[in-house]
């Protein structure tokens, strides 16, 4: 799920670059010990909240920043990727200073 959401939030409309690949399947396992499905059915900001809900606001941060660092290594980040982190990080109820940096 986490990855899910991650990655329909920073792929632009062709796709996943190689630099976003190997960054979320790399932070993914170090962070969580489970490998990244980095081609997963895209998720819809709402549905995400949803599944992390019970979550803490650290831990939903911290999953907003990913996602930051993830739109952050495209040249130029392109704008619908930045709409649609700044969508998940509204609907997370995370308030990110970088999203303004992006």
């Amino acid at each position: 799920m986490l990855s899910r959401g991650v990655i329909s939030a920073i792929a632009p409309a062709q796709g996943l670059t190689t630099t976003q690949r190997a960054l979320v399947g790399a932070v993914f396992n170090a962070m969580t010990g489970y490998s990244a499905i980095l081609d997963p059915e895209p998720i819809d900001p709402e549905q995400f909240a949803e599944a992390l809900a019970a979550r803490t606001i650290e831990f939903r941060t911290r999953i907003v920043q990913m996602m930051v660092l993830g739109a952050l290594v495209l040249r130029p980040i392109p704008a619908e990727v930045t709409a649609k982190v700044g969508g998940f990080a509204a609907e997370l109820l995370v308030d990110e200073s970088m999203l303004e940096v992006a």
